[in-house]
Formats: structure tokens, C-alpha cells, sequence
């Protein structure tokens, strides 16, 4: 990960132990608290919490990417995890916040054809800034998304 901006207040390590909301799907309004790193390898391997193989998930995002009708696809998107970066919440709205986590999530739609690179050169690229904690292609494939440290007085 490299040094972080954020980390010369608060350590990534404290960071990456951060509480965040995780819901089980774009519908779903019941949240559940995770480890950040936790989500974050969710991420990587497609399983979500203890009792996931994670075969639902990674089958899920390849169905998303494999869709070629922009409906089916927001449907498929709505059927995966949804996590809540910016930190514990007790519903999807921004009141519902109870403690932040000190990232922000940057995301980037359509990258090939807003800025011409590959969304994974485009994530290579994130990733190499010393204020981004993690960066990864959406579900979708066309997109990317990053976490930002953010310092707080």
C-alpha cells in the first residue's frame, strides 16, 4: 500500500480497522458492520462474510459483466453486496451515518470511453497514488472505484 497521506494522522492500519455498513444487496435495508478489511477482501475474493464460499458473489459480477442489456445489468447489480465505505451506518441515508471511517469512495463510470485506458490500467494507476487505500474494476467491468483517505482536524 505504500506510505498514505492520511496515515502521517492516523495510521492505515487504523484505517483499514474501521467499521463499515455492508448491506446484502442494492435492496436490502438491513445493515450489517464489517471490518474494513474484511470488505475489502470481500472484494478480492467475492465472499462477504464467514458463511459465503464466495461463489455467489463472483458468479453474480460475472453476470453483470457478461449482460449486454443495460436493464437485465442494473437489475444483476442490485442483486450484489452494497458497501458503505464512508463508515457505520444505521440505514442508507447520509443521517444514518454514527461514525465515519475516514475514506471516501471516488467512482468512475464508462473509463474507456471517457478517457480512453482500460478500467484496470486506470485502477494500476489509482493505485500508485499515495492517498488511495484500495482501487478496483466495478462489477460492471467499465467502471472504477477507489478509496480515498480523507484527514480529519
Amino acid at each position: 500500500m505504500g506510505e498514505n497521506v492520511a496515515a502521517r494522522t492516523v495510521p492505515v492500519e487504523d484505517i483499514l480497522s474501521s467499521t463499515v455498513t455492508i448491506f446484502s444487496s442494492g435492496t436490502d435495508k438491513r445493515p450489517w458492520h464489517i471490518n474494513m478489511s474484511v470488505a475489502l477482501d470481500g472484494i478480492k475474493t467475492g465472499k462477504m462474510n464467514a458463511n459465503d464460499d464466495g461463489m455467489r458473489v463472483a458468479k453474480s459480477v460475472n453476470d453483470v459483466r457478461a449482460c449486454s442489456d443495460d436493464e437485465e445489468k442494473k437489475k444483476l447489480k442490485l442483486r450484489l453486496p452494497s458497501v458503505m465505505f464512508a463508515g457505520s451506518f444505521l440505514g442508507r441515508e447520509d443521517v444514518d451515518l454514527q461514525k465515519h471511517s475516514r475514506v471516501i469512495v471516488l467512482d468512475w463510470d464508462d473509463v474507456y470511453a471517457k478517457v480512453r485506458k482500460k478500467p484496470a490500467t486506470l485502477r494500476d494507476e489509482l493505485k500508485k497514488h499515495p492517498f488511495i487505500l484500495s482501487a478496483w474494476v466495478s462489477p460492471s467491468g467499465d467502471g472504477v472505484k477507489c478509496l480515498a483517505c480523507v484527514a480529519f482536524p
